[in-house]
C-alpha cells in the first residue's frame, strides 16, 4: 500500500487529517494510524477514499492511490 500516496490525495483536496477523518467515520488518531502506515485501511475505507477523491479527480482509481 502506498501510504505517502494517500497523504498526497489527501492535501491536494485541501483536507486536513480531521476531514478526511470524518468523511471516512474514523477518529483523528484511527485515520493518521492508516495514513502513517501503521493501521491497514479496510477495503470499505479505500472504497470510500476513492469516492471523495474521485470528486475532484474522477479519472483516479483504487489501484493507483493504494497499491501502484
Amino acid at each position: 500500500m502506498k501510504i505517502s500516496r494517500v497523504l498526497t490525495y489527501r492535501k491536494a483536496l485541501r483536507m486536513s487529517q480531521a476531514d478526511m477523518a470524518k468523511q471516512l467515520n474514523l477518529s483523528v488518531d484511527g485515520y493518521a494510524k492508516k495514513e502513517r502506515g501503521e493501521r491497514e485501511f479496510k477495503a470499505s475505507e479505500m472504497q470510500e477514499f476513492l469516492e471523495v477523491v474521485k470528486r475532484k479527480e474522477p479519472s483516479v482509481s483504487i489501484e493507483q492511490i493504494f497499491f501502484n
